[in-house]
């Protein structure tokens, strides 16, 4: 996430979606309304922090018995709700599901809310902007909300109606109800 542009501009997600990409601008719809984003390079604690993220994430949706969703990451589309005009942009999420597996082989975006979006925090993020996109996914019962800080090498766990819980680089992301079988070392989040 980066710092917000002001705008008033009001759009459906029908509208959004036919914006062309421009270099240096990341957008979001939240709640019909356009936000644009610069788009700056990471840092490095960043970058491996999302990369490592993902790996460890599909070596366990690999390692199950049946495809059971996907993984995915770098900013992955996703309209939180088709009810709600939000489209926003995911660091690294899993979606459950064999519609989830159709909408990567069919549709632009995807559409629903994944089970774990992972948000990995950069110095450009702002406060109230992680806040505002916190609360929207657990809105739409995303069932799980990761808050990655490479450089405390922590990760909050958020779920809906449920008090955040920190991890730190000592500790395991171990029995996840959301990911059955996942185990792994905060620690191997960060390592490159």
């Amino acid at each position: 996430m980066a710092i917000a542009e002001p705008t008033a501009t009001k759009m459906t997600v029908e509208e959004f979606l036919l914006i062309a990409d421009e270099e240096g601008t990341h957008r979001e719809l939240i709640d019909g309304e356009l936000r644009e984003y610069d788009v700056t390079t990471r840092n490095p604690r960043h970058s491996v922090a999302i990369a490592c993220t993902t790996f460890v994430l599909r070596k366990w949706l690999k390692s199950q018995s049946q495809k059971i969703g996907v993984i995915a990451c770098g900013d992955a589309r996703c309209q939180l709700n088709p009810e709600l005009e939000t489209v926003v942009g995911i660091d690294v999420a899993y979606f459950a599901g064999e519609e989830a597996i159709r909408q990567f082989h069919e549709e632009p975006y995807f559409s629903g809310p994944p089970t774990l979006a992972v948000e990995v925090l950069s110095s450009s993020d702002v406060h109230e902007d992680v806040i505002e996109k916190s609360q929207k996914y657990l809105a739409v019962e995303t069932k799980m909300l990761w808050i990655v800080d490479p450089d405390l090498q922590t990760v909050m766990i958020l779920k809906p109606n449920a008090e955040p819980v920190l991890f730190n680089k000592t500790q395991r992301l171990t029995a996840l109800d959301e990911l059955p079988g996942f185990d792994v070392a905060v620690s191997e989040l960060f390592e490159p």
